[in-house]
């Protein structure tokens, strides 16, 4: 399988890091020269600000620079010789996906949008058999068999959304009513769902009780000043926010024998990630979960529809969760550009997994 395997370890030296890449009996390390970053997370903010303070988009030229800057940062020069070997066409059949499997423990790596690399000259848009991942390190974890649907035996479906009183509104109906409908009409042989409104932490911890492979939360994520993500459930007393730390989650959600979480919630892969469990996705990978779906930036209420409703149909079809998203993205970018707009909405979402759980189910 095509895959480029990169580690961005942080060395002492905040000037520098150590990068490993590696495909089948290449691998390559060399040192990377972080001067570059402060222009990559300047980026990164300038995205942020565009949906959260309504300020002006980039030019597709500013978007393609900062796609081919990532690659240059990334793999570059040095790690480029194994990178070709993913690409090699004597060595990759024909509809293969090209992955790009990324662990870090170097904090202001992380946190840069990874997601929008593109190798020059290609334009800065997704294609639907590139993907990057971002791998967690754990050591805990059983060694992982994708679920066998067959005979009988259907994926079954959480659908958790939370609208607290004291929250803007997050679309949650319309995400419910397509992925019910979608549910019922294509996937009645391959799915079991359940969807319950207004979720409190206590309500999901008694529903996910019954057993399921795949939990799906819609509502808010946040990160606080101290760099701790958390999930905005509703408070069952009062009907407010209930702002969920990733500790408080995983002691619900671990154990359960989740596969997949997807989270449609702004800021759950974004966080200060030089302690555990601090990030919302990278923490349920901790803890076992086998891949989460996050937002690394405030996701567009418009657009998780079209965005979601892609990513089952290419999970149902092909139990694979890398190919899923990058069809999401695929047709995040499409829908945008038909707006007129410069589709950035592509690059937010995330997939954290263990490294070898990209095959989630077998169809």
């Amino acid at each position: 399988m095509p895959t480029l395997n990169l580690a961005m370890f942080d060395g002492g030296d905040p000037s520098k890091a150590i990068a490993y890449a590696q495909h089948g009996p290449y691998s390559i390390v060399s040192h990377v020269n972080c001067a570059s970053l402060v222009h990559l997370q300047a980026f990164s903010d300038r995205i942020d600000s565009i949906f959260t303070s309504n300020k002006l988009r980039p030019t597709t030229t500013e978007l393609d620079k900062f796609s081919h800057d990532l690659y240059a940062f990334l793999i570059g020069a040095e790690l480029d010789p194994v990178y070709q070997k993913i690409l090699d066409p004597q060595g990759v059949k024909l509809g293969d996906p090209k992955r790009i499997q990324l662990l870090s423990n170097h904090s202001p790596i992380t946190s840069i949008p990874w997601e929008y690399l593109v190798k020059p000259p290609d334009p800065g848009m997704p294609r639907p058999l590139n993907t990057l991942v971002r791998v967690v390190p754990t050591m805990t974890i059983p060694p992982h068999e994708p679920l066998k649907l067959k005979s009988g035996k259907k994926l079954r479906i959480f659908i958790a959304g939370s609208d607290p009183v004291d929250q803007t509104v997050t679309g949650w109906e319309g995400v419910a009513t397509a992925l019910e409908s979608n549910f019922k009409t294509q996937w009645s042989d391959l799915v079991d769902y359940k969807i319950e409104r207004s979720i409190s932490l206590a309500a999901l911890n008694e529903q996910l009780k019954d057993g399921y492979d795949v939990l799906h939360f819609h509502g808010h994520g946040k990160v606080g000043p101290d760099g701790v993500g958390s999930l905005v459930f509703n408070n069952p007393k009062t009907g407010n926010s209930d702002e969920v730390t990733p500790s408080r989650l995983t002691s619900v959600v671990a154990d359960r024998g989740i596969a997949l979480v997807i989270l449609s919630a702004c800021y759950t892969s974004k966080g200060n990630s030089s302690k555990p469990f601090n990030v919302i996705a990278e923490s349920l990978v901790r803890t076992g979960i086998r891949a989460v779906v996050a937002n690394q930036y405030a996701f567009p209420v418009g657009t998780a529809v079209s965005f979601l409703k892609s990513v089952y149909r290419k999970l149902m079809e092909t139990g694979d969760i890398d190919l899923a998203v990058a069809e999401g993205r695929v047709t995040l970018a499409l829908d945008i550009k038909e707006q007129g707009a410069v589709p950035l909405e592509w690059g937010i979402p995330t997939v954290y997994r263990h490294a070898d759980t990209a095959q989630l189910f077998k169809i």
